[in-house]
Order: C-alpha cells, then sequence, then structure tokens
C-alpha cells in the first residue's frame, strides 16, 4: 500500500536526518568536548550538557516516530533503530575515547616520567611532590616513586579529605601534592620536589633535570614515620596550620606551637555575611572600586608565611571559588587568578627575616568559604624538629608489605604516613597487633618497650570471601557438568521458568540502576550545584 511505503520512506528520512544532525553537533563541539573531558567532567560546560541532552532526547523521539509509522518491529524497522543506535553510541564514543587535543602534551609528560623512573631507587620510599600546573594524575605509578598525586579510586574519601584539611590541593575525585607547608610535607614524607621552574629554597637543592622538568631533593631528609603520644583529629581542625600545631606538640610532647595563626583582615569594598555551618559569603559592596582583604605581619626572627582559604570538603562546590582572588605581597603580584585545578590548597608567601610584610587578597567576585588565614611558621623550630626527630626507621616495601624497625616505649604509637585501610593487618615483634587509624587517615602502630620489628601486610577487603565463593562454584559447575545434572535440570519447566524471570528481573534492575538512576542522580546534582 501506499501509506506504508511512504512511511517506510518517512522511517528513512527520519532516520538519515536525526544522524546528520547527531553528528553535526558532535563534530561542531568536538574540541569543548575534548577539552571538558580532559578535566574529567563535562560540567565544567554547561552547553555541552544541553547539546547531550538534546541529542539523546533526538534519539529516543526519532525511535518513537519510527515505531509508530512502522506499526509492527520488522526487520526494517530494527535496522534503522541499529543504525540510530549505532551513529548515537560511536559519536559519543570518538568525543569520550582518546584526547586529541591535548595528546602531544601527555606524551611528552609520560617520557618526562619514563625518563625520571629510569633514576629510581626501589628502596627509596620518599615521596615526590610536584609544583608543575599540568601533570598526569597517577604520575607515581609512571615514575614509580611515591606521591600524593592520585585518584580517589585508588585511595578513598578519607584521604581526599584529610589531605584537603592539611592545605593539599584536590579537585573532584583527585588528590595533588601541591599546596601544604615545609612542615606538613615532612610529616607525610614528601622529600622531593618537581618543578619547571628554577625553585630558590633554602631547603632544596637540585637533583638532576628532566627536559623541562626539575627534580628537587630536600637538603636534610625528614623521618618517614613519627612516634606520638595520643591520636588526634584533623576534620574538626578550623585550618591546616592547628593540624600542623598539633602533630608538632604530639611529637615533641611539648606545649608549643610551630605556627602562629592570624586569621584577622580588613575588609575595603566588601561585605562579610554569615551563613550556615560556619560559612561566609564575602561580596563586592561597589563594582567600581577594588575589593581587598589586607592585613600586614610583622616578622620577628625568620619565618615561613603561608595563606589557607579554608573551604567546604565537597568539591562539587568548591570551583565557585576558582579565580575568585589576585594575591599581593608587599605590593606585588604574587599569585593572579587563584585558585585553580590543581593548585587550590595552602599558598607559599615566601620566607621573611625582621620586617614587616604586607598582605592583600583581591576579591573578584562573590565567594562562599569558611575562612582566610595566614600561617607564620617558626623556621628555626622546624629546622630542630627535622635534627631532632630524624631516625631511620629501616622502612621497606615488599609487593604487598612494609617493615620497619623502631626503638618505642610502650603506650606510644608510631604513625606512618601512610592512608589507613582496613585491608591492613600488623604485627609487632611477631605478635599481631591492632592498627590504630591515626588523624583520621593515617596508619598507627602500637609500640612495645625496646626495639619493635613490624610488618604490615595487605589483602584487600573480600578477597578471601570472594575466592571461596569462586572456588565452591567452581567445583558445582565441575560436578554438573562431570555428572550431567544440567542437562535434567533444562527438563524442569518450574527451573526454567524461575531462572527466565530472575535474569529478567536482574537485568532491568541493572538497567534502571545503573543508565536510568545514575544519570538522573548526575543531572539532579549538577543541576543543583551549577549555575546555568
Amino acid at each position: 500500500p501506499l501509506t506504508l511505503v511512504i512511511n517506510k520512506y518517512a522511517s528513512l528520512f527520519i532516520t538519515i536526518a536525526t544522524g546528520i544532525l547527531i553528528i553535526r553537533y558532535s563534530s561542531r563541539y568536538y574540541d569543548r568536548f575534548q577539552s571538558a573531558i580532559y578535566k574529567l567532567s563535562i560540567s565544567y560546560d554547561s552547553k555541552l550538557i544541553m547539546i547531550l541532552l538534546f541529542v539523546t532526547l533526538l534519539v529516543v523521539i526519532a525511535s518513537i516516530l519510527i515505531l509508530i509509522l512502522n506499526k509492527k518491529l520488522s526487520k526494517y524497522t530494527i535496522l534503522l533503530l541499529f543504525i540510530l543506535s549505532l551513529v548515537h553510541i560511536t559519536t559519543n564514543s570518538f568525543i569520550y575515547l582518546g584526547n586529541d587535543s591535548n595528546q602531544e602534551s601527555l606524551t611528552g609528560q609520560y617520557e618526562t616520567l619514563n625518563t625520571i623512573s629510569k633514576d629510581y631507587d626501589k628502596d627509596n620510599y620518599y615521596r615526590v611532590k610536584s609544583n608543575l600546573s599540568n601533570i598526569l594524575t597517577n604520575n607515581g605509578m609512571v615514575m614509580k616513586y611515591h606521591n600524593l598525586d592520585h585518584f580517589t579510586s585508588l585511595t578513598g574519601k578519607d584521604s581526599l579529605d584529610v589531605l584537603k584539611k592539611l592545605g593539599y590541593s584536590s579537585e573532584w575525585v583527585k588528590t595533588y601534592s601541591q599546596g601544604g607547608t615545609l612542615f606538613m610535607d615532612a610529616i607525610l614524607g614528601n622529600g622531593y620536589l618537581l618543578s619547571d621552574t628554577l625553585y630558590n629554597s633554602s631547603y632544596y637543592e637540585l637533583v638532576k633535570t628532566y627536559d623541562t622538568v626539575k627534580l628537587y631533593k630536600l637538603k636534610k631528609m625528614p623521618s618517614f614515620g613519627y612516634i606520638i603520644n595520643t591520636n588526634d583529629t584533623v576534620l574538626d581542625k578550623s585550618s591546616s596550620f592547628e593540624v600542623a600545631n598539633s602533630l608538632y606538640q604530639n611529637i615533641l610532647d611539648t606545649d608549643e606551637t610551630i605556627f602562629t595563626i592570624d586569621d584577622i583582615f580588613s575588609l575595603d569594598n566588601i561585605k562579610a555575611t554569615a551563613l550556615e555551618n560556619d560559612l561566609i559569603e564575602y561580596s563586592i559592596i561597589d563594582d567600581n572600586y577594588y575589593a581587598y582583604f589586607e592585613k600586614d605581619v610583622i616578622v620577628t626572627g625568620k619565618k615561613n608565611l603561608y595563606l589557607e582559604i579554608t573551604q567546604l570538603l565537597d568539591n562539587g562546590q568548591n570551583y565557585r571559588v576558582n579565580e575568585a582572588f589576585n594575591l599581593y605581597v608587599n605590593n606585588k603580584l604574587v599569585t593572579e587568578d587563584a585558585f585553580s585545578e590543581p593548585s587550590n590548597g595552602t599558598i607559599d608567601l615566601g620566607i621573611y627575616e625582621n620586617e614587616r610584610v604586607n598582605i592583600k587578597l583581591e576579591l573578584k567576585k562573590s565567594v562562599i568559604v569558611k575562612k582566610i588565614t595566614v600561617g607564620i611558621m617558626d623556621t628555626t623550630k622546624y629546622e630542630l624538629f627535622i635534627n631532632e626527630t630524624y631516625s631511620d626507621n629501616n622502612i621497606k616495601y615488599n609487593r604487598n608489605t612494609i617493615s620497619a624497625t623502631v626503638t618505642g616505649e610502650d603506650g606510644k604509637i608510631l604513625l606512618l604516613p601512610i592512608n589507613y585501610n582496613s585491608g591492613y593487618t600488623a604485627t609487632v615483634n611477631g605478635e599481631s597487633v591492632d592498627i590504630v587509624k591515626l588523624y583520621d587517615n593515617f596508619i598507627g602502630i602500637p609500640l612495645v618497650d625496646g626495639e619493635n620489628n613490624i610488618v604490615i601486610s595487605y589483602l584487600p577487603n573480600g578477597l578471601i570471601p570472594s575466592l571461596i565463593i569462586s572456588l565452591l562454584a567452581l567445583i558445582i559447575t565441575v560436578i554438573l557438568l562431570k555428572f550431567n545434572i544440567i542437562s535434567k535440570l533444562y527438563n524442569i519447566k518450574i527451573i526454567q521458568n524461575i531462572a527466565y524471570y530472575v535474569y529478567i528481573f536482574i537485568y532491568l534492575a541493572f538497567i534502571v540502576i545503573v543508565y536510568i538512576g545514575l544519570t538522573i542522580c548526575f543531572l539532579v546534582s549538577y543541576f543543583k550545584y551549577i549555575k546555568i
């Protein structure tokens, strides 16, 4: 019939037109998609979200129209639906797979890191801190050195939250080694530094230059692991400087502090509004004039100054602080458009001696933060701390075990700057001990009087039960095949029906949860946190 022919051609036209629109929009915004995906999330660009929703909706509408026009699910209809799905999937694959715009940079970074790995000493347990503005996350897996630059798939949320509280940078599900303080680097075993500029510091020495990247080493290496008296927390502290003071007092068993904390600023053309959860909104009163936070620090002796803007632990909301400030020290621009990925942690303002230091923070847009704080570190105390606490704890890594030898006292705890995980077990002098979770994230080993030979082993949670279940399943499968039980089960109608409906239920539940549920969750969270 003529109507059937018209419907077929109309369906073909809808398929071709929809496919062309999908390809056109995907190719037109390809570079923008690539740029956003390089940052791990297209939520950086709200227009891309709209394009993806539009294209997906277009495919759904086209599929419904094709089904309506053809009425029956014929081979022709299935072919058109297959073509639509294939075009949609293929174009999305080209968007998400690979990264053309950054390929040259990524290749260069990999080659540099691979060269660094050739100089790595397998017995070197110190971490490498990176001040590079653009470097591969998980770069330590290439250059073999330990570091703090990871996705949370290799660490965990506790690690991200605690490192953020310690003053280190983070973005979405990534932790960075940028930020922090010299003292906190010593606590975490950051003995090396990667930089693409000449790093002028009295505490570092140049080890080697790799193309444009320079590897520095602390002149006086810190201890890897410290003996402390009591446990404390991190997440309830108001700044990383407060955490540093707690660690300093705990390790040295003293009431003195290494940081002086100052959070009093004068506000020029800025309005401060107190919000819930100890948050403060800072807004510009008159856009025609500059807006500043300002303070003078009187430095007596030799001090290292740091600036920290305490934000929420939820990185999904902290992007609003990006590029909100210009930082000046003694009227000299130090940091423009602070903060940004991967540099949104504590800012090192430099070392000063017996002088007045003016700190001016220009506000460029309204922000919501918890606190703006200056930390003043006593460099003399830092140097004494490194000298007095250094101990060669004979740290050794071997596959899934870590060993150490320390001299301790009963009731003391060895703090190791290694992320706590319930999969770790430990022995001291051959006797099992319970690992303590220190400072909300790190491994703590209870010590005894005298020499402590410590062995820490790791097995992922659930590995043993899963192996037992897998072995039992294998044995049952062999028995079913050996005695021809499976063919007998095939003939039992009720078992077939149960298996069929259970499979359908699991399949549909998977589709609803993974494809529909998670998509809805993403969209809801996106529109909740992102203002379009």
